[in-house]
């Protein structure tokens, strides 16, 4: 019981900081005070948690809010050229990798040619270069990298993070997530490349205040990502939203 007590007092804490997080990522520059109003955490909680944030560099405090009387509120805004995250986009036409800031800013992108129809072996010295020129172009220690995301054409094992089967991309079994971990000690996250567009629209563009909608994409093949109460909706086995080859008619020409 004692060992539930602590993981749960941990997941909160983990939560808490995160819902902090967010709300200056969203809202700032912000006060203490309208972080609380915002998340209802307790100004206790949301201080120790912005005193440690301050403490890493991740925010800092940029002046002071407008007010009616009494002490005036100072406000906390990301410093979102601190750390860095990397977007991975590989599909028949190439590999697109970002380097993009905490405010979801595009810094700087690199572009190579897919190894189709290799092995993952190749596949892994074709990425890795690509990401090693990446960040030494832009000087930047891997320390400062908090993630990749990948995005890739075919069925991918999301949990996993591994490439199931691209038929566009002749793959198979691409451990995506295992390898880059090993090399570079960030965390990688791995999903359809319908997923991740998806994943943008929600976050970033259209699909912000909209909690259900379908994503489709048209171009090598059809697919589609799917949102569900603000969710991307995966399916039983992943494959929610491949239906861009549908059987009209069994005895009709092949495709």
């Amino acid at each position: 019981m004692d060992n539930i007590r602590r993981g749960n007092k941990q997941l909160i804490k983990e939560l808490n900081r995160a819902l902090v997080v967010n709300t200056i990522l969203n809202f700032g520059p912000i006060s203490r005070t309208k972080i609380s109003d915002i998340t209802d955490l307790g100004l206790s909680t949301i201080s120790n948690i912005v005193a440690d944030l301050i403490r890493k560099d991740l925010i800092y405090e940029t002046g002071e809010e407008e007010s009616s009387g009494g002490r005036r509120p100072i406000l906390l805004e990301f410093n979102c050229n601190d750390r860095f995250v990397l977007g991975i986009k590989i599909g028949l036409d190439g590999i697109v990798i970002g380097l993009i800031n905490m405010k979801s800013q595009i810094l700087d992108k690199i572009f190579t040619s897919s190894p189709v129809n290799q092995s993952e072996e190749v596949v892994f010295e074709v990425l890795i270069k690509a990401i090693e020129d990446l960040i030494s172009k832009n000087k930047i220690n891997t320390d400062k990298i908090i993630g990749c995301g990948i995005g890739v054409s075919g069925f991918v094992h999301q949990k996993e993070g591994v490439l199931v089967f691209s038929k566009i991309l002749g793959w198979r079994k691409i451990r995506f997530k295992k390898f880059l971990e090993q090399k570079f000690n960030f965390p990688v996250f791995v999903d359809k490349d319908v997923n991740t567009l998806t994943l943008a629209e929600k976050r970033l563009g259209v699909g912000k205040k909209i909690k259900n909608f379908v994503c489709i994409t048209i171009g090598k093949g059809i697919g589609a990502g799917i949102v569900i109460n603000g969710d991307i909706y995966h399916g039983s086995n992943g494959g929610a939203g491949d239906f861009g080859h549908i059987i009209i008619d069994k005895d009709g020409p092949l495709c």
